[in-house]
């Protein structure tokens, strides 16, 4: 069963995304930003060359080359999430979202049945009112798409899962979408241990950006915590990548990644991002990759 799944899988990224065409720059994308950090988030995306065609409340809808893609992915500060659209239709009723989910996604291109999968849900001023439900409803779409065609489903989990989908409905139009990453872009991979209450890695760096550090004078950071603050500042002056010790394997499982030119770019992208240019003021330890932090 998971050798035919990973046969589909190949035959997916030989014949190029059945979804859209992920080399073209109209290609929609949607960042997901904290609240009150999208001035920031937006000269971050554009300086990284992402052309904004939309802004909406905690988020933006952004297009871009496979090259700039990735580029954000692995180098943004400030973004939380970055969704890839799958579907997106009129909807008015759970019954309909699941024939359009299970009629015009093929999700057994999209992961395997060895793997596990989970599913974020955001509704507002809609048909129904529970985000749980339409979840739900979401899930027996993908469960019987896979047993459909293996006689068996994949599992489901609320954490650590292999891929996360997001279903977003809002004045009865839902939109169906790939979390790129699968995990949340704030966790950066340095923090080992934590507080009571740590300030979240995205509005430190959102807090250092406007500080505009240059690691010249003192850097203060008054939380009196874990030091996130501190950790941003230092990153962003040793150009040290958001992405550099965070697992970013989620990302294998976009559509067109697998192609031999996207698989390329990413790879290009990894190294030669994840080099410090400069050494830290102040401190003395080398890290393990060839920074000073």
């Amino acid at each position: 069963m998971a050798i035919k799944a990973t046969a589909k899988r190949s035959q997916l990224a030989r014949q190029g995304s059945r979804f859209s065409d992920l080399g073209s720059r109209s290609i929609r994308y949607f960042a997901v930003v904290a609240g009150s950090l999208e001035k920031y988030a937006h000269q971050e995306l554009t300086e990284l060359g992402a052309e904004i065609r939309q802004e909406v409340p905690r988020g933006f809808y952004f297009s871009c080359s496979n090259e700039t893609l990735y580029r954000i992915l692995y180098s943004s500060r400030l973004v939380q999430r970055v969704l890839y659209p799958l579907l997106s239709f009129d909807c008015h009723s759970t019954k309909y979202l699941y024939q359009q989910a299970f009629k015009n996604i093929d999700w057994t291109a999209l992961f395997e049945l060895t793997e596990s999968f989970s599913i974020d849900c955001n509704v507002s001023s809609s048909f129904t009112r529970h985000s749980l439900y339409a979840s739900q409803v979401l899930k027996d779409a993908i469960c019987d798409s896979f047993r459909g065609n293996f006689g068996a489903r994949p599992s489901y989990s609320n954490k650590n899962a292999d891929i996360v989908f997001n279903l977003h409905i809002q004045n009865n139009h839902a939109t169906i979408a790939l979390d790129i990453l699968g995990c949340s872009m704030h966790m950066r991979g340095y923090r080992k241990s934590s507080v009571e209450a740590p300030l979240q890695e995205t509005l430190a760096a959102a807090i250092a950006q406007i500080a505009d550090w240059s690691g010249e004078g003192t850097l203060c950071d008054p939380m009196c915590g874990s030091g996130t603050i501190l950790a941003e500042a230092i990153m962003k002056y040793c150009d040290i990548p958001a992405g550099y010790l965070r697992n970013n394997n989620g990302i294998r499982h976009l559509p067109g990644l697998m192609t031999c030119c996207g698989n390329r770019l990413w790879t290009k992208l990894i190294p030669g991002s994840g080099i410090c240019q400069r050494e830290s003021v102040g401190f003395g330890h080398q890290s393990r990759r060839g920074g000073s932090l």
